[in-house]
C-alpha cells in the first residue's frame, strides 16, 4: 500500500511538476489572508498578503443595492463630480451608505460599472461584508487554478510536450499581474478566463463558451465590443445570435426592470464621461498610453490635455482595430489559428492601452493567448500539426526567423508578467522606466501585427481549415 501511495506520488511530480510551485504558494497566500484579521489599513490593492483588495467594496455594494432596492442609488453622489472628484472615491448618497454601514462595509472604492453588473454581484449581499470578503478572496483562487487548468488545457490541444505544459504553468501562476489582481480583488481573473472561453471557443466552434465568455467579459470591462469583428470575420453567426439574446434579454431587461432607465442615464451621462476622462499618473500604476504621453508632456490632469491628442489616440486606436482584423482575415486563409488568435490579441491589447486607465493586473489577459502565440511563433507553416514541440524547438534554434520571433514574443511577455521596469525604477531611479509593462504590449502588439502580416501576404493555402483546428 505505501509503496503503490509511493508510486502514484512520483508519477504526479513526475508528470505534473509544474503544479507544485503553484499550489505551494497560492496555498500559503490563501492560509495567511483567510485567517489573518482584515482591517481597512490591509485592503488597499498595493501590497500581496492583503486579503483581497479595495475593488471588492464596489462589487459589493453593487450586489447590496439589488438586494435592498437601492438600485436608483447605485452610484455615487453625482454632485461631486462636478468638484472635480473622481466616481470612485465621491461618497454615496445617504440610504446606500446607511444600508453599507449596517453590513459592516468599507467603502473604500465606489460602484462604476454598468448597471446589468449589479446581478453578477447580487449574491454578495447573501452576507456581512467581512464573510463575503472572505468568500470572494476563496473564489479568486479557485478561479486563478481553473485559468491555469484551462492553459494547460490549451497546451494540450495545441500538442505541446508535458514538460512545456507544467513549464508554462509554472510562469503563468507565479506572474505579478495574476497575484496583483487577487490582492486587488478585481475581476480581472474572471475576465482571463471568459477570455480563454472566448479564444477556445472560436478556434473549436463551441457556441456556449464564447456566449458566455462575451457575455462575462461585456458586462463587466466591455471587451466584447472589440471582439465582435472576430465573429462576422469567422462567420459566428450562432453565437452572434445567442450572445444577443442572452446579453440582451436576459441581463440588460433585468437591469431595467430593477433598477428603471434613470440609473442607466446616470451611468451614461455622468460616471461614464468623468471615469474616461479621469487621469492617473505613473506613481498610481496607470500603464496606459494616454498616461504615458502625458507623463512625457508635463500634463498633470485629463483637462491639461489637449484636444488633438485625444482625437490622436481614438484615430489610432481605430487604425489598429481595423488593421488587426484586416490582417487577420487574410492571415486566416494561410492560418486559421494565427488569424483569428493574434487579431484578438491586438483588439484586446489595444482597448486595454489607448484607454485612460490600465492597471497593471490588466496583463492577466495575455495569458489566454500565449499558447497560440508560441505555436506560431515556433511553426510558422500551420500544415503539419505540432506533434513534438521539442523538434520543434530544435528546428527554432537552426532558424534565424523563428528563434527570433520566438525570443521577441517571449521579451515582450516577460515585461507584461514581471514587474522588470519597476525593478530597473527602483535600482536606476528612472520613473519613466515604470512603463516596463506598456513597452511590454507595445512589444506583443508589434509581434503580433508582423506575424498577421506575414501570413496574409503568403498565398493562401489549399489545406481546409480543419487542418489548422487544434
Amino acid at each position: 500500500m505505501r509503496f503503490k501511495c509511493t508510486s502514484t506520488i512520483h508519477r504526479l511530480v513526475r508528470h505534473h511538476w509544474g503544479w507544485i510551485p503553484v499550489f505551494a504558494v497560492w496555498g500559503l497566500i490563501s492560509t495567511v489572508n483567510l485567517c489573518g484579521k482584515p482591517s481597512p489599513e490591509f485592503g488597499h490593492g498595493d501590497r500581496f498578503l492583503v486579503y483581497s483588495g479595495q475593488d471588492f467594496d464596489q462589487y459589493y455594494a453593487a450586489g447590496v443595492a439589488v438586494a435592498d432596492h437601492l438600485c436608483k442609488e447605485l452610484y455615487p453622489d453625482p454632485s461631486y463630480f462636478v468638484k472635480g472628484v473622481r466616481p470612485a472615491s465621491a461618497p454615496y448618497r445617504k440610504r446606500m451608505h446607511e444600508a453599507l454601514k449596517k453590513r459592516g462595509a468599507w467603502e473604500q472604492t465606489k460602484n462604476i460599472y454598468p448597471p446589468p453588473t449589479a446581478l453578477l454581484f447580487w449574491p454578495l449581499s447573501w452576507w456581512d461584508f467581512l464573510t463575503a470578503r472572505r468568500i470572494f478572496f476563496l473564489i479568486e483562487v479557485i478561479s486563478v487554478f481553473l485559468l491555469l487548468w484551462l492553459v494547460y488545457r490549451e497546451s494540450k490541444d495545441l500538442a505541446f510536450p508535458p514538460w512545456a505544459g507544467n513549464l508554462l504553468v509554472a510562469v503563468v501562476g507565479s506572474g505579478t499581474p495574476i497575484f496583483e489582481s487577487v490582492a486587488n480583488g478585481n475581476v480581472s481573473v474572471f475576465i482571463a478566463i471568459a477570455t480563454m472561453l472566448v479564444v477556445r471557443g472560436i478556434r473549436l466552434s463551441r457556441t456556449v463558451q464564447t456566449v458566455s465568455g462575451f457575455v462575462f467579459a461585456g458586462l463587466t470591462k466591455g471587451y466584447s465590443a472589440v471582439w465582435i469583428p472576430a465573429l462576422l470575420l469567422w462567420k459566428q453567426w450562432r453565437t452572434i445570435a445567442c450572445g444577443a439574446i442572452v446579453g440582451t434579454t436576459v441581463l440588460v431587461a433585468a437591469s431595467f426592470l430593477g433598477a428603471g432607465v434613470d440609473v442607466w442615464k446616470e451611468y451614461l451621462f455622468d460616471v461614464l464621461p468623468i471615469s474616461r476622462n479621469y487621469l492617473r499618473m505613473i506613481n498610481e500604476g496607470n500603464l496606459c498610453y494616454p498616461s504615458f504621453f502625458s507623463y512625457i508632456a508635463g500634463w498633470k490632469t485629463w483637462t491639461d490635455i489637449p484636444a488633438w491628442f485625444s482625437v490622436g489616440m481614438k484615430v489610432a486606436k481605430w487604425i489598429l482595430y481595423v488593421l488587426a482584423y484586416s490582417l487577420g482575415f487574410f492571415a486566416s486563409r494561410r492560418n486559421l489559428l494565427a488569424g483569428q488568435t493574434l487579431s484578438l490579441l491586438v483588439a484586446t491589447m489595444v482597448f486595454q492601452t489607448f484607454s485612460t486607465i490600465c492597471w497593471p493586473h490588466y496583463g492577466i489577459l495575455v495569458v489566454p493567448f500565449l499558447p497560440t502565440a508560441i505555436v506560431v511563433a515556433l511553426k510558422r507553416e500551420p500544415g503539419v500539426r505540432i506533434h513534438s514541440m521539442s523538434a520543434t524547438v530544435s528546428d527554432a534554434r537552426s532558424s534565424p526567423v523563428r528563434k527570433t520571433s520566438l525570443l521577441v514574443l517571449l521579451f515582450g511577455f516577460s515585461l507584461v508578467w514581471f514587474p522588470v521596469g519597476n525593478t530597473l525604477k527602483i535600482l536606476l531611479g528612472c520613473p519613466v522606466l515604470g512603463y516596463g509593462r506598456l513597452f511590454g504590449y507595445a512589444v506583443l502588439t508589434g509581434w503580433a501585427l508582423s506575424e498577421l502580416f506575414q501570413n496574409a501576404i503568403k498565398a493562401p493555402s489549399r489545406m481546409s481549415s480543419s487542418t489548422f483546428t487544434c
